[in-house]
């Protein structure tokens, strides 16, 4: 029985056409409670089955009559949702329409389920007696939604896409959620349309949006805003309201002053009256010849919307970019300004009705400039770039124009009533002037219409034909009802993309597998770079305080949305963070958030800092430092700052706030600690994050990740496993691919910009240049009399040197004195200068005092206001000693005016700490030779060598980051093309007479094959993104999550299952993975079940699953790896003990032609001679056993060598009833003895059963090979053992045995030694090279001929 397809909520049907956009046909049924819009619906879709009924009261079983559903689809009304709504009460009931998808979840169980809705709605929760939203409830109940629908059996996503984005002219974004219950994954579509000046769209990658401009229509008149509603009928026989309202009037103003006299580059469009398309031209180009029946224009579109305004400010768009969100009024009016020539004596535009000569772009005689306005209660408009009306230049208002613009926004010194035509315009009178490439022009008319229905329904992306006018009867639809049903409509590019893109079966579309896009669409889509949240903003619009490359910064940083600065000490990140703020708080404050406010998060000792820069550089309010979030609230302007430790513990919440700011950020790299696992989850879903620091990653490049995580780029899990390889003898010991360095930093610098100086962006370096720096290492001999002695006794002739924290802060105290005495010489060496004195225990402040008194203290317990003057009367050198620790001074103070010298009393691991607190002094606008003097005592050495190695890490992070910017600039379009070279594969194919080797992307080279041309699959799969083999996107284990390796091996799977055989064997090695609680979030490590998955999704391609067989592996060595069951940790809490980690190999089966008897159409079959029936018992029951004659006794395992014992007790274990206990005493006894290795498991049980293999020799694979030729070794090679077996098994001498993830070539290798055909497919071009060495030999093995070859030919003869 057919699937049907059911659009709840269907309105007018923007729904419902999206949906036929996809599957060719209408929707089955259509529930909508409003008769208006179930006549339209029917109208458009006289197929559907409709019902006019409330949505609850239609019975799901009913209405479906037996019939599956493939999709359901819900738009609840999103009004009482809608910030739109304001403070008005809200209903309950509407509010809770969404319920009926759970009901219908229950009911009949569609296989998809989406909803459209409002942002807002994740914000859904209960009301207050006043039937307002609680925000304490804030999104409960959707959470409750969502957990309803999951409890049904549905996975649930959910996300805000944009109409823009798929096609439709007009920016309206939208909340929708899919849920779906039958195993396969949601896809969200990828956008097919940009912004024109994105890279995508200048690079072809994508269309551009679409204009409002495309779908307005220009041939309608304009009328004036001056002529009367008679003189309207009259010329052009429309009726329209004149005269208009002051407040429409001021609206006008306002976008004429925006967007006509303040345009800088002016759009024309040619207008014809006489029916003839617009066409627009750029501004450079010469104009045609205007007629009476032309008006040539300057357009300069944009939509203002009609909301309280707020300090003049008007919002607005041009027509040259989407329209802005279509409601159910129609509150779309464009405005057209007409100009002509501006001589400076008189208005010279000509008469309507008369001929204009050839205007060219130096030289124009009539222009027109026009922009659109929205009319609701409270909003402006939005501009004619967007598509607009025609407008007819008119002559004789001029007058009316200069009277106009100077009641509105004049200097009211030539002021004159809107009613009387104004005098004629002298040289210095320049009210209504625009500039057009250095020439004058002077507006000389307005007109304003409003947008008609058609216009709206096409600028919502409703195809033309779609009928709006009259019902299915021909009965005529009021205006009214058009625009109601078009505003409260969805986008129907949008259905469309996700019905496409989940339920492509219904599309006939299931190319490739059945994968919603083409193969190359999605290797595309597996490009990353950081996503855009945020707005442009001009660069004029920033404080003309800052310099170039602060502007530059600031731009990208609320452009990206979310982004981090990495910038040298020194290059104003305080500013910058301020301007950020400032610019984001502007932005939503004039587009529906009022209230909006910015946090800036700092350490305490910086705040005076940003205060100042507020206000002396910026001319800013000076940000007050808050200490609860009720004085946050209290706060009515702009910015509040607060400190780390006051958003850790919850004075303050983060989700207030629209923008936030980290200073200092680098207590973010540390993944563990409890800062980053705090803020992860407050700041999470705020709108604009900014994260500074010149430290980013001290430690190790991991650390930069964990920023990604924070900014809500990537989650830390994904990105460890794209670009990090780890260490198969350590656990946690990541270091980056070698073959993905370049696309890591790449990656880092979509989101991350990291300058040096200046000139990194292209500026000067003036005032930029570092002094000279000169770093003296001073080593102090210490006692070795305390040396001790070793765990034999011996004395000990030198100290152990410091490789602990422990053994640190011991040196620290038994070295106090000599250190101390240093650093008094260095000090009295240099009497006139100034020193800050580092240290980091209380007791060597204490010493730095006694030793030199005119030392001034910092300290962490002393009064914050004392501890500020301090520090303020070092940096204007009214002191000369400052003696601090690194964590209270060394961040965010600069002490470079007057000091150039430090001293660190000590060493130590913390290289974030110590090198904030070099670059105290040692940063841009520092006149003199910094020396750094390090005291350190001889046994310290390695803390110093630890020190010295992260120095030079963290230059050379710089290095490659500074170097992307210079090569790519801040364009993230660049840095994805650059990404993108990597996608692809030369094919090429070497074969023998028993093998065949091809390199390719085995997607792609499966798609070649011939149906049922192989007679057995034997592979061993990557382990989702656990592995990445080459640095190809094409490779497999490049991807997100399991989710999107399943997505591309949809690709693959239906065409193993047409190549293979009917009843031949699929055979599919696997392993679970673990899943770090670092990385998850449980704060234990768990499993994915990935065999199941994998059983699940070949089921689904096609393939009959018959059996799995377990390969036992060692768990201690699986430990070494993952640290997962460690054995301290389970005496510390047994309940977090896991179980080893065994492989599987998983047997499918493709149905024989024949499934009466289920025979293969070709048998592998066997004699009886030469397949026993005690063979059979073994194989399919029995234990093997021993190779030796005898059974093993216990003795003789207990005084057994250690490299033997493994062996033994398997043969033991097999041979022997099971004890559990003598198992432990007898790893007990072994232990004691020194005979139970840390690195390998010896006394692991035997298998009693053919379904769990305990015998594979694990490292008997073609690495041991490689390893002897110093090759390429594999990430993880497929055992010899294994493959013989299922090739044995499974398969007839002559067959063509299939690895489609071939690796150095074992399978088809071991095919060709077995007597059979081997055909492999490899991506990774080292792997392929070696592998065909291995055929060749194989095959030159088995070709090769013996004596007994020869005697046989001799006795032939």
């Amino acid at each position: 029985m057919s699937e049907i397809v059911v659009d709840n909520f269907a309105g007018g049907g923007g729904a419902s056409t999206g949906i036929e956009m996809a599957i060719g046909r209408s929707v089955d049924i259509a529930i909508n409670h409003d008769p208006a819009a179930i006549a339209m619906h029917r109208a458009n879709h006289p197929t559907t089955e409709h019902y006019q009924e409330d949505v609850w009261k239609v019975n799901p079983v009913k209405a479906c009559a037996g019939r599956p559903v493939a999709l359901a689809w819900f738009s609840p009304d999103c009004k009482h949702h809608s910030r739109a709504k304001g403070g008005k009460p809200v209903s309950r009931h509407i509010r809770g329409l969404a319920w009926v998808a759970v009901k219908w979840a229950k009911a009949v169980h569609p296989r998809v389920i989406m909803l459209e809705n409002v942002e807002e709605f994740q914000d859904w929760g209960r009301l207050d007696k006043d039937n307002r939203p609680d925000p304490r409830y804030k999104g409960e109940t959707f959470r409750r939604f969502v957990s309803q629908l999951e409890r049904q059996g549905y996975k649930v996503e959910y996300r805000t896409m944009r109409a823009c984005d798929y096609g439709a002219p007009t920016i309206r974004k939208r909340f929708f959620l899919i849920a779906r219950c039958d195993g396969k994954p949601i896809i969200w579509p990828e956008p097919t349309h940009a912004a024109p000046d994105s890279f995508e769209a200048l690079a072809g990658m994508k269309k551009p949006w679409v204009p409002v401009a495309d779908v307005l229509d220009f041939n309608l008149p304009c009328p004036s805003i001056f002529a009367t509603s008679e003189e309207i009928f009259k010329q052009y026989g429309i009726h329209a309201v004149r005269p208009l309202s002051e407040k429409t009037m001021r609206r006008i103003a306002r976008g004429i002053e925006k967007f006509v006299l303040k345009n800088p580059s002016p759009f024309i469009i040619q207008v014809n009256h006489g029916g003839e398309n617009f066409r627009g031209q750029d501004i450079e180009e010469p104009l045609d010849t205007i007629t009476a029946r032309h008006g040539t224009g300057v357009v300069m579109p944009m939509m203002i919307q009609y909301h309280d305004e707020q300090g003049g400010e008007v919002r607005g768009q041009t027509v040259d970019k989407p329209i802005m969100t279509v409601d159910a009024s129609n509150r779309y009016g464009m405005v057209s300004a007409f100009i002509s020539k501006f001589y400076g004596t008189s208005s010279p535009a000509s008469a309507a009705d008369a001929p204009l000569p050839t205007v060219t772009a130096i030289d124009h005689n009539a222009l027109c400039a026009a922009y659109v306005t929205q009319f609701n209660n409270n909003c402006d408009g939005q501009c004619a770039d967007k598509p607009l009306n025609t407008i007819t230049a008119r002559a004789g208002h001029f007058g009316d124009v200069r009277a106009f613009l100077v009641k509105y926004y004049g200097n009211g010194d030539n002021a004159a009533s809107c009613e009387k035509p104004a005098p004629t315009i002298t040289s210095k009178d320049r009210l209504g002037l625009v500039t057009v490439r250095g020439e004058k022009y002077q507006i000389v008319d307005i007109g304003l219409r409003m947008l008609t229905p058609r216009e709206l329904f096409d600028a919502q992306g409703f195809p033309e034909n779609y009928i709006i006018d009259v019902d299915v009867d021909g009965k005529a639809y009021p205006k009214a009802e058009q625009v109601a049903r078009c505003g409260n409509a969805v986008c129907p590019p949008i259905p469309a993309a996700l019905v496409r893109a989940n339920l492509p079966e219904l599309c006939g579309d299931e190319k490739n597998g059945g994968g919603a896009m083409n193969y190359t669409d999605f290797l595309k889509s597996k490009v990353v770079v950081a996503p855009k949240s945020g707005f442009a903003i001009d660069r004029g619009q920033l404080n003309p305080e800052l310099k170039g490359h602060q502007k530059d910064a600031v731009q990208w940083a609320i452009a990206g949305g979310r982004r981090a600065l990495f910038e040298s000490f020194g290059l104003g990140k305080t500013a910058q963070e301020i301007e950020f703020c400032h610019q984001v708080v502007m932005h939503e404050r004039v587009n529906d958030n009022p209230n909006a406010k910015a946090l800036i998060v700092l350490p305490l000792g910086v705040k005076q800092e940003f205060s100042r820069d507020a206000v002396a550089l910026l001319h800013y309010e000076a940000p007050p430092y808050v200490r609860t979030q009720a004085e946050a609230d209290a706060y009515d302007g702009e910015i509040v700052m607060t400190n780390y430790e006051r958003v850790r513990d919850g004075d303050i919440d983060p989700k207030k706030f629209c923008a936030v700011a980290l200073d200092e950020a680098s207590v973010l790299r540390s993944f563990g600690s409890k800062t980053y696992q705090t803020f992860l989850q407050k700041f999470r879903g705020v709108k604009y994050k900014l994260v500074c620091t010149a430290t980013p990653s001290p430690n190790r490049y991991k650390e930069l990740i964990h920023y990604a995580a924070f900014l809500e780029v990537m989650d830390s899990g994904q990105a460890l496993t794209r670009f990090f390889q780890r260490d198969s003898t350590k656990a946690n010991h990541l270091t980056l691919y070698p073959h993905k360095e370049q696309e890591f930093w790449l990656w880092v610098a979509s989101w991350a910009l990291l300058i040096s100086k200046p000139s990194d962006l292209g500026y000067g370096d003036e005032g930029y240049d570092l002094p000279k720096l000169t770093v003296n290492w001073h080593e102090l001999s210490v006692d070795h009399s305390s040396a001790g002695t070793d765990k034999f006794g011996q004395v000990k002739l030198i100290r152990d040197a410091s490789v602990s924290i422990q053994d640190e802060a011991r040196e620290k105290r038994e070295s106090l004195n000599v250190r101390v005495a240093k650093m008094t010489e260095i000090v009295n060496s240099a009497p006139e200068d100034h020193f800050i004195l580092w240290h980091d225990l209380e007791s060597e402040r204490h010493a730095i005092k006694d030793a030199l008194p005119e030392a001034v203290e910092v300290y962490g317990t002393q009064d914050l206001d004392e501890r500020e003057r301090r520090v303020v009367d070092f940096s204007e050198g009214r002191t000369r000693l400052l003696a601090t620790k690194k964590e209270i001074s060394g961040q965010g103070c600069n002490f470079q005016r007057y000091c150039h010298r430090a001293i660190f009393l000590g060493i130590d691991y913390k290289f974030n700490d110590f090198i904030q607190a070099v670059h105290r002094i040692y940063r841009f606008l520092q006149t003199e030779e910094v020396v750094i003097d390090i005291i350190y005592v001889e046994s310290e050495a390695q803390v110093k060598e630890a020190l010295l190695k992260k120095w030079r890490q963290h230059e050379e992070l710089q290095r490659q980051m500074v170097a992307i910017v210079k090569k790519y600039g801040l364009h993230d379009g660049l840095i994805m093309e650059r990404m993108c070279r990597s996608m692809g594969v030369e094919r090429l194919e070497i074969c023998g007479e028993r093998y065949k080797a091809v390199r390719a992307d085995c997607v792609e080279e499966t798609a070649r094959m011939e149906d049922n041309s192989v007679d057995l699959i034997v592979t061993s799969i990557p382990f989702s993104n656990h592995y990445e083999y080459t640095p190809s996107y094409n490779d497999f284990g490049h991807n997100e999550d399991t989710e999107r390796f399943f997505e591309q091996m949809d690709f693959l799977s239906p065409n193993l299952l047409r190549i293979l055989k009917p009843g031949r064997v699929f055979a599919c090695h696997v392993k679970d993975r673990v899943l770090f609680g670092n990385a998850t979030g449980t704060g234990m490590p768990t499993m994915e079940p990935f065999h199941a998955l994998c059983i699940e999704h070949y089921m689904k391609a096609g393939f009959q699953y018959f059996g799995m067989i377990t390969v036992v592996t060692d768990v201690v060595r699986e430990n070494n790896q993952t640290y997962r069951l460690g054995w301290t940790e389970q005496c510390k809490d047994g309940t977090k003990m896991g179980v080893g980690c065994p492989e599987y190999i998983l047997l499918f089966r493709k149905l024989p032609t024949d499934t009466s008897r289920a025979y293969a159409d070709e048998p592998v079959a066997k004699s009886k001679e030469d397949y026993t029936r005690a063979q059979w018992q073994i194989d399919a029951h029995g234990y093997w056993r021993s190779s030796g004659d005898r059974l093993v006794g216990k003795a003789e395992l207990a005084t057994a060598p250690t490299d033997k014992l493994q062996k033994l007790y398997r043969q033991f274990s097999r041979e022997n009833v099971y004890s559990y206990e003598e198992h432990v005493e007898l790893a007990k006894k072994l232990d004691a003895e020194g005979k139970l290795p840390a690195t390998f498991m010896v006394v692991a049980p035997g298998s009693w059963s053919d379904e769990v293999w305990d015998d594979i020799n694990r490292m008997r694979t073609l690495n041991t090979t490689q390893s002897q030729r110093r090759a390429q070794m594999h990430v993880c090679p497929l055992q010899l053992d294994i493959v013989e077996r299922l090739i044995n098994r499974y398969s007839n001498p002559g067959d063509t045995v299939f690895d489609p993830f071939a690796g150095l070539f074992t399978v088809p290798k071991l095919a060709v030694d077995m007597g059979r055909r081997g055909v492999g497919v490899e991506l990774n071009l080292d792997y392929f090279r070696d592998g065909v060495g291995y055929m060749r030999a194989a095959e030159a093995q088995v070709a090769a001929p013996t004596l007994f070859d020869l005697l046989d030919e001799k006795n032939a003869v």
